[in-house]
């Protein structure tokens, strides 16, 4: 659904259903699903809030291959 609302454009809807599968206890890809999120924020020009999630991923998911692509996108915010 979030690719879908991206796809249109519509990025605040994307990151509300964003952040409500990034926070679902059902959540079985925790790490892609907050890189994803801050993706869309960074997309959405809200730079801190991107660089908080990507920090995130690193922070609790190190050895998954988000972490490697969120250094990466810390990096071009900086």
């Amino acid at each position: 659904l979030t690719t879908v609302y991206e796809n249109q454009n519509q990025l605040e809807p994307a990151i509300q259903v964003a952040e409500k599968l990034a926070n679902s206890p059902m959540n079985l890809l925790p790490a892609r699903q907050y890189y994803q999120l801050a993706r869309l924020y960074q997309t959405n020009g809200n730079s801190a809030k991107a660089k908080q999630n990507y920090e995130y991923v690193l922070s609790k998911y190190p050895e998954d291959e988000m972490a490697k692509l969120a250094k990466i996108k810390i990096q071009e915010i900086k």
